[in-house]
């Protein structure tokens, strides 16, 4: 019986060489459990110790192979997703810069800071389409400080199109690149190049973690908005943690200014909020608020 059964052993580690050697990954996987049902029969019948623990032996190799295989195909998935989104990032920069087709109309930008300095950015933005075949919206969203690169991977985003009334519409494909400096490209995909004349909403969510980690901590944070062409009309509304009080000054302009709107209030539930409104901003012009929080407050910060 033990020989026969160290027999059978054998082939069957043969066979598993030669099968193993050409298939893919997902093969790979039903080819463990394949076997380790196997060795649990083959143990069963033949009741041999030594094929008992070859078999076990054979298993615990074969998964340790797997999981080096597997780990190669995902490091090569990804260098490949790497190269298609430079592709994807370089074609577009090559269309934008022929002009993009389209001219912002407003742009309107909620932040909600949390007490650990994570932060949800709601961004609406409203453009007229100028020339027909726009298959796509470019946006950039920054952070002011150097952040981990631990941070950007768990950075979420979010888009979708926006109908008449705001009421909210499908989702959209979109594509993200990050930059030396820290700044986050969203490039939006539309689902169908829009008529010229005609006006379109995209709605961007962006869960970013740790974006105001300065603010929480006692240093100053600064809030802005810079966009590249003129636009009819900007907001630009920051909502701060429960129980945080904060100095605030402009950057850009001056409270009172023609053009340009500074007001506070509060929510339903008590947070501290600020908005500044400005008409007809200039292409690259930058305005916004700089902040510090008045009072160290409890709160919890990673």
């Amino acid at each position: 019986m033990r020989s026969g059964g160290v027999r059978v052993l054998r082939s069957f580690i043969t066979w598993l060489d030669d099968y193993l050697a050409g298939e893919a990954p997902s093969a790979l996987v039903k080819a463990v459990v394949g076997l380790l049902s196997f060795a649990a029969l083959l143990g069963t019948l033949v009741g041999d110790l030594a094929v008992r623990a070859g078999a076990l032996v054979v298993a615990i190799l074969t998964v340790v192979s797997l999981g080096l295989v597997l780990l190669a195909d995902r490091r090569a998935l990804r260098r490949r997703a790497e190269l298609a989104e430079r592709q994807v990032i370089h074609y577009v920069k090559a269309i934008h810069a022929t002009g993009p087709g389209y001219r912002v109309v407003s742009w309107d930008k909620t932040i909600v800071i949390s007490p650990s300095g994570d932060a949800r950015d709601v961004v609406k933005v409203r453009a007229k389409v100028e020339k027909p075949g726009v298959q796509f919206f470019w946006l950039w969203f920054g952070c002011y400080w150097s952040q981990p690169a631990r941070y950007q991977k768990k950075v979420d985003v979010r888009v979708r199109n926006l109908l008449v009334g705001e009421m909210p519409g499908t989702s959209l494909d979109r594509t993200l690149s990050w930059s030396a400096e820290g700044k986050l490209a969203v490039i939006v995909h539309l689902h169908t190049p829009p008529r010229v004349g005609s006006e379109m909403t995209v709605q961007v969510e962006i869960v970013w973690p740790g974006k105001c980690a300065p603010l929480v901590r006692g240093d100053c944070d600064n809030f802005t908005i810079k966009l590249g062409a003129r636009v009819d009309y900007a907001r630009y509304r920051v909502v701060l943690p429960k129980g945080c009080d904060t100095y605030c000054e402009t950057i850009g302009f001056q409270d009172g200014d023609a053009g340009f709107v500074l007001e506070s209030g509060k929510t339903d539930d008590g947070c501290l909020t600020y908005q500044i409104e400005a008409h007809d901003l200039a292409p690259g012009q930058q305005v916004g608020l700089r902040l510090e929080l008045k009072q160290r407050v409890p709160i919890a910060v990673r």
